[in-house]
């Protein structure tokens, strides 16, 4: 039986991003979860058209996605280092017709 133990952290993977700036409350709170919870994988999700990016960082419409897609790359090797038995997976949320949420794989 596959063991579906969930713990969510909003935001947790861009505030891990050095790109960002890196908040050492929300990466402990993570490496807090990791620990207590046994977790051995930890799944980071950007989602397009993020008001994040886009109305606090100010980033261009054209460049939200790459933008968006470099700090989940830099986040996921920072999450890495929590443990080396880590499983760690990056995925970018698309939203098509009709309500249906496609997500792709972020190649590492």
């Amino acid at each position: 039986m596959i063991d579906w133990r969930c713990q969510a952290a909003p935001h947790a993977w861009h505030v891990t991003s050095p790109h960002i700036g890196e908040d050492e409350g929300v990466f402990e709170q993570l490496r807090f979860l990791v620990n207590v919870h046994g977790l051995g994988r930890v799944v980071l999700i950007a989602h397009e058209n993020c008001a994040f990016y886009s109305e606090r960082l100010h980033v261009s419409s054209l460049q939200l996605e790459t933008q968006q897609r470099d700090n989940m790359k830099k986040a996921v090797q920072r999450v890495r280092s929590l443990s080396r038995s880590l499983s760690v997976n990056a995925f970018f949320a698309r939203k098509h017709e009709k309500g249906v949420i496609q997500f792709e794989s972020v190649e590492l």
